[in-house]
């Protein structure tokens, strides 16, 4: 990673790489969470590594649960419904470190 983003001087990134199956990931939250969670952390210090400061990241709107108000605010208060959206939350919460 840290080759190709030097190599091709990379200066911004959009992240969708991901398993994004909702029932699979409640019946395999390892698997998902070893996939994306790993391989996004990897990709998030390889960018700072690199000074790459712009990062994309594709959320879902399953980690606010069943919402109130449609359509859904950032502000909403997070309630994921299942590991897929658990992981995500995580992952949003890795990125603004």
């Amino acid at each position: 990673m840290f080759s190709a983003i030097q190599k091709h001087n990379i200066e911004a990134v959009i992240h969708f790489a991901a398993f994004a199956y909702v029932g699979e990931s409640a019946g395999n939250p390892e698997m998902y969470y070893r996939n994306n969670v790993s391989g996004s952390f990897n990709l998030i210090n390889a960018l700072k590594e690199k000074g790459v400061k712009i990062f994309v990241f594709s959320s879902t709107c399953s980690l606010y649960g069943n919402p109130l108000h449609i359509p859904i605010s950032e502000e909403e208060t997070t309630k994921p419904i299942n590991p897929y959206a658990k992981i995500k939350l995580q992952l949003r919460k890795i990125k603004s470190h």
